[in-house]
């Protein structure tokens, strides 16, 4: 029943969107669960591509001069756009080429972060285990790894909530597998039909899942930098 002369399908009612997400919970769960999957696999993505690279240009440092304006142009791209592309690579498996697309939404941000804090190891610190003859595996492992985790995690707060965005926006450009419907599908009926209860139940739906994932990522942070740094006890 629209209030003020509003119509429903332009602004419903906080009751009617409560009772539509009570009453479609199923599917919404259902749909949430998929883009959860989509969203972390981008995650794990966006975390593997980092760590090859971090990796890459500590052990070969000619290599980040090679590589970084490459990134720095994709960075400049919105990753969606090759979505069509990554769906004929992979022979049209539409849930690999929205983690794809998810991962590369994220990458360039948890990159940029993790290696902004491995640059800021403290020099002094660095001349310590030159001093001793620290192997560079050891420098790594033991002073510039504990140190830049810190950015890692911050970076990684931002790259989950990219990943989710990236997840919904490849569903946006190539639709979604029929078996496996996520919430970009329930926004985009929602806007065909003009159902406007189902638009923002779905909306409610996309803020929970975003809340759980930071809420997931700082606390696994905090049990991390705690065994590593005093200053977080």
């Amino acid at each position: 029943m629209p209030y003020f002369n509003v119509p429903d399908y332009f602004f419903p009612s906080p009751l009617n969107v409560l009772n539509y997400s009570w009453e479609n919970r199923l599917p919404l769960i259902s749909s949430l669960l998929v883009t959860l999957k989509i969203t972390l696999g981008g995650v794990c993505t966006a975390v593997f591509l980092t760590i090859m690279l971090t990796t890459l240009f500590l052990y070969i440092p000619l290599s980040e001069w090679v590589i970084a304006p490459f990134i720095g142009v994709l960075q400049t791209l919105p990753m969606i756009v090759f979505a069509p592309l990554f769906l004929l690579w992979f022979k049209e498996d539409r849930m690999l080429t929205l983690i794809l697309a998810s991962g590369l939404s994220g990458f360039f941000t948890l990159l940029s972060g993790t290696l902004n804090g491995l640059k800021q190891t403290q020099r002094s610190l660095n001349w310590v285990f030159t001093f001793y003859s620290a192997s560079l595996w050891d420098q790594i492992r033991l002073l510039k790894i504990p140190f830049s985790l810190s950015y890692f995690f911050e970076s990684l707060k931002i790259c989950v909530q990219l990943c989710l965005l990236g997840a919904l926006g490849g569903e946006f450009v190539i639709g979604s597998d029929y078996s496996q419907k996520g919430l970009a599908y329930h926004i985009m009926m929602a806007s065909y039909e003009l159902e406007g209860a189902r638009l923002f139940s779905t909306l409610l739906y996309l803020i929970i899942l975003g809340f759980f994932l930071i809420k997931v990522v700082t606390y696994i942070s905090k049990m991390i930098l705690k065994s590593l740094h005093m200053v977080y006890r």
